[in-house]
């Protein structure tokens, strides 16, 4: 017929299906949001689950509830149907994507933090139940119901194919004195499934059979809280960090426990309203949003259950306060924020601490470096950067390969950018050091192919792009197990030469690469133009004040031009006395110490020694000037 709202064949199914107590619900759902999505009205929706399910009244709070939840889910039509004439198009609602248990639980151990567990729970129990469970239930029941209200229990139950119990049945409705009276004669009501009961009080069963539907609730006081995604040790964790007005929390035997929330709403609607708003911050977390209904069924404490039970099969009262402070909405969306990255809480940091405090080898460093005490010299701890400096010529990279060949024979991997040198080029000057002398293309080939297995290296030369550098070692760290990385230099990295602003922020990268891997990062930094006389410090490295900043570490290598000078001049034995070249540590942030170390260098051997000098003072005139920064 012209106009009608096209019915998709599996919806007709469903309408016309029989729907045995304990589905009806669910069905209501199916049926409702492809019949408002292909046009049909509201009223004639409601209309229509009122025929399909004729043991519901007319004026059935739980269908309008249906009909106005399809309304709200703004459904897109099903298959190839007729609208109404006219019927607003409606753009399709954006779709969420499900709530996955891992997600939940991810989100619910980063909300709880360090929050306690059960033990806690209970012990901050305003009314601490007795140790005998079996009297939970009475205990309950004198505690948060007036003497005039009606409690519901059921026990009866159905198995579903998975063999899950579902209550079953209108139960039982007294008034609390009469189930004192009750359960002193006959025991608390319960089966091999356990037992139920209502959290809000409720009057006689409207439902077929005298069930208790939501429309029956005489007050409006609890919201039922529970998860079957989160493990019990993060619902309570969760129970405990969220301080939620909670009136009682019961185990429910299984593998969840029930909150109950109380919220004294003022009506069916006012109840609708709080549930959704507590629904919507804590849904991400795992909560069941189903249990948003007044009439909502609960586990009954004081009894045992047999079918699906836990290791703890017994459904207790664990903790009771008949006045909870009122419900605060936005201290619980306040309190479930995620947490930004970078925070971390103090009491969450107990392991870390362990590992932080655990004894450690000592940090790597060679031999000349060695101090006097252990806080002496100069050390290269995991998670630092190091910049090295000093005027072209004076053996920054000659001293990089020494460091390298100290790497090799302690067996440390590590990743190799050398922009300055070609990789050949540079595993020819590793192996010199290493033989004393000039190598022969076997040696060389010898040299890489046992020690290479330590070393990965950046296949190009010139330059290379910031993030380019970054990922390879990251990935050098990840797949090779570097543990020391070299840039030679920091000037042949793209677009930092004259960007100071950039070269700190690479300087900053560079720092989380090393604490995120745990490895320590080389990187040769070329001075401003300076007298070759003296020495580069810490405020002669060329660009930024942030890449001297940022550094942990500054290490400066000099020439001894003066020994040079003297060679020149003829005054062979004079020279003899002094020191090739020096090392001098400008910065050393994690112990303070700054100091000079003197070498000599063999030209041939392309190594360093340490200066051993006649006298414990180096002569006056192998110190170098100090440059004055205020001339």
């Amino acid at each position: 017929m012209n106009g009608t709202p096209y019915i998709p064949a599996a919806t007709l199914a469903e309408m016309q299906s029989p729907h045995p107590p304990g589905t009806r619900h669910a069905a209501m759902f199916k049926i409702a949001m492809p019949l408002i999505g292909n046009g049909m009205s509201p009223s004639a929706v409601q209309a229509q689950l009122r025929d399909t399910f004729p043991d519901a009244d007319k004026s059935d709070a739980e269908i309008a509830g249906v009909v106005a939840w399809a309304v709200a889910q703004n459904p897109t039509p099903s298959g190839f149907g007729t609208r109404q004439p006219n019927a607003p198009r409606r753009s399709p609602a954006p779709r969420l994507a499900p709530i996955t248990s891992k997600d939940a639980i991810d989100r619910a151990r980063e909300c709880a933090g360090g929050a306690g567990g059960e033990a806690e729970l209970s012990e901050a129990s305003p009314i601490r139940p007795s140790e005998n469970f079996t009297d939970d239930a009475a205990l309950l029941m004198q505690t948060l119901y007036a003497p005039d209200e009606g409690v519901n229990i059921v026990r009866q139950h159905t198995i579903s194919e998975k063999g899950k119990a579902n209550p079953l049945g209108a139960g039982k409705t007294l008034p609390p004195g009469a189930w004192l009276e009750y359960f002193a004669a006959n025991g608390v009501p319960s089966s091999d499934a356990g037992g139920w009961m209502r959290p809000n009080p409720c009057g006689p069963g409207t439902g077929k059979g005298g069930a208790v539907r939501d429309c029956d609730v005489t007050a409006f006081r609890f919201l039922l809280l529970e998860s079957d995604m989160l493990p019990v040790e993060v619902q309570f964790a969760m129970l405990t960090r969220l301080r939620l007005p909670i009136a009682a929390v019961i185990t429910s035997g299984g593998g969840s426990v029930h909150a109950w929330l109380k919220v004294d709403a003022q009506d069916a609607e006012h109840y609708g309203e709080i549930a959704a708003s507590v629904f919507a911050v804590l849904e991400p977390f795992g909560y069941d949003t189903a249990n948003k209904n007044p009439s909502r069924l609960s586990r009954l404490p004081g009894v045992t259950r047999k079918i699906g039970a836990g290791a703890d099969p017994r459904q207790r009262l664990l903790y009771l306060n008949p006045a909870p402070a009122p419900l605060d909405l936005a201290a619980l969306t306040k309190a479930t924020a995620p947490r930004p990255a970078g925070i971390v809480r103090g009491d969450d940091m107990g392991d870390r601490m362990r590992e932080h405090m655990r004894a450690k080898p000592p940090a790597f460093t060679i031999p000349f470096f060695v101090g006097k005490t252990a806080e002496d010299g100069f050390h290269m701890r995991d998670g630092e950067v190091t910049l090295w400096t000093g005027m072209s010529g004076h053996g920054k990279s000659t001293m990089l390969a020494t460091v390298m060949l100290h790497l090799i024979a302690a067996k440390m991997p590590m990743f190799i950018c050398s922009l300055e040198y070609k990789p050949e080029k540079l595993c020819e000057l590793m192996a010199r050091v290493m033989f004393e002398r000039p190598v022969s293309s076997d040696e060389a080939v010898g040299f890489v192919k046992g020690a290479g297995r330590l070393f990965t290296l950046y296949d190009k030369f010139g330059e290379i792009e910031q993030t380019a550098l970054l990922e390879l070692m990251r990935y050098a760290a990840a797949r090779h197990g570097a543990k020391h990385f070299f840039l030679d230099s920091l000037m042949r990295v793209a677009r930092l030469d004259e960007d100071f602003p950039a070269q700190g922020k690479f300087l900053n990268d560079l720092q989380a690469v090393a604490k995120e891997t745990g490895g320590h990062i080389h990187v040769v930094a070329h001075p401003r133009k300076i007298d070759e006389d003296v020495r580069a410090r810490k405020m002669d490295v060329k660009g930024s004040s942030m890449i001297t900043n940022n550094a942990d570490n500054i290490v400066s290598i000099r020439r001894n031009t003066e020994k040079r000078k003297l060679f020149e001049a003829g005054e062979l034995s004079a020279a003899a006395k002094l020191h090739d070249a020096e090392l001098s540590v400008e910065k050393q942030r994690e112990t303070g110490w700054e100091g000079m170390v003197r070498l000599n260098f063999n030209a041939f051997t392309k190594q360093f020694t340490k200066f051993e000098s006649e006298h414990e003072n180096a002569p006056a005139a192998s110190k170098p000037p100090r440059r004055n920064y205020h001339q």
